[in-house]
């Protein structure tokens, strides 16, 4: 007898931005491991790179899947793939010559193989370098991505300043980045009509957006208000589509973009982590476990959501 899990994602392509660290990295690493399969997108090709290697269904986790599944019968496909196809990877800033994809017929093949094998963990996990700042490598990318189940809207900054410091050019490229820029992502892709039916557009936000004032992050706070009012507003819009819009919310998280703040000391760093109730700031892979709540079927009647994943810093 079969048991469906809810929570499982084989099957399911999803589109994971600001994978090249963090909780994108996490998220799609933790994916993989549920049989996603996954396409990668970063301005760090290195880093990308880094981050498909450790995706469960590329060649290096074959051993590891049969030493740790047993006769469970679970397979994981080793294909690979350099970029998305060959527009994605044309119009993202890499050449065909530094690409060893094996083409768009190759590349369909992959994904209609992983939406019909159920039991396939991972197959075909690809890589776009894209800017999402600029709007036709954007628009050139969309056009080459393969009908979606899942969107994890990740990519995002933060820079420090205080009121009387604040710099017009900072604050733009900070509102493009954590604002406009997942925005307008999303549009392309429901006009170019990449997402399924019942699919999830998953944005990481911040508690920041309505729950905490701090002192210098009126740029990142802004940013991710912002972004909070347009879940709502997109999860009304796409019902109708059956298409699930929702955000999480963490509190601090232990990444590279609060390690390199420089705003405090690390005495002051570890002081401020026993402010949580936890005593402690949360980890990249605790915020994906929720995102891949909320990509997979068991989130089927969450829309418009936001999930507060905060180590109890609310209650304070």
């Amino acid at each position: 007898m079969s048991l469906n899990n809810p929570f499982q994602l084989s099957g399911k392509t999803i589109f994971v931005t600001g994978a090249s660290s963090g909780i994108g990295r996490a998220t799609a690493v933790e994916a993989s491991k549920l049989g996603a399969t996954l396409i990668l997108t970063g301005r760090n090709r290195e880093e990308l790179e880094k981050t498909r290697s450790m995706l469960w269904g590329n060649e290096g986790w074959e051993q590891r899947n049969k030493e740790e599944s047993g006769s469970a019968g679970v397979k994981h496909a080793g294909v690979k793939f350099e970029g998305a196809t060959a527009a994605c990877v044309k119009h993202a800033g890499v050449t065909s010559a530094e690409s060893t994809s094996v083409g768009n017929e190759a590349a369909e093949s992959g994904f209609s193989s992983a939406r019909e094998s159920r039991n396939t963990v991972g197959l075909g996990h690809q890589i776009v370098v894209c800017d999402l700042q600029d709007s036709d490598a954007v628009a050139n990318m969309v056009a080459g991505l393969p009908m979606l189940d899942g969107v994890v809207n990740n990519a995002g900054i933060s820079k420090f300043a205080t009121l009387g410091h604040l710099q017009e050019s900072e604050f733009m490229d900070v509102l493009q980045t954590n604002t406009l820029g997942p925005i307008f992502l999303l549009n392309r892709l429901v006009k170019a009509k990449r997402l399924h039916k019942g699919a999830s557009v998953v944005f990481t936000s911040s508690i920041a957006a309505f729950q905490q004032a701090t002192y210098a992050y009126s740029m990142y706070t802004t940013s991710k208000a912002g972004l909070q009012g347009f879940v709502r507003i997109a999860a009304l819009e796409l019902a109708g589509k059956r298409i699930r819009v929702n955000s999480v919310n963490p509190a601090m998280i232990e990444t590279e973009m609060v390690g390199k703040s420089g705003l405090i000391t690390p005495e002051q760093y570890e002081a401020d982590k026993q402010r949580y109730p936890l005593k402690r700031y949360g980890k990249p892979e605790e915020v994906a476990y929720a995102i891949l709540y909320l990509l997979s079927d068991a989130r089927a009647w969450i829309t418009g959501t936001s999930l507060v994943i905060d180590g109890g810093i609310g209650l304070r």
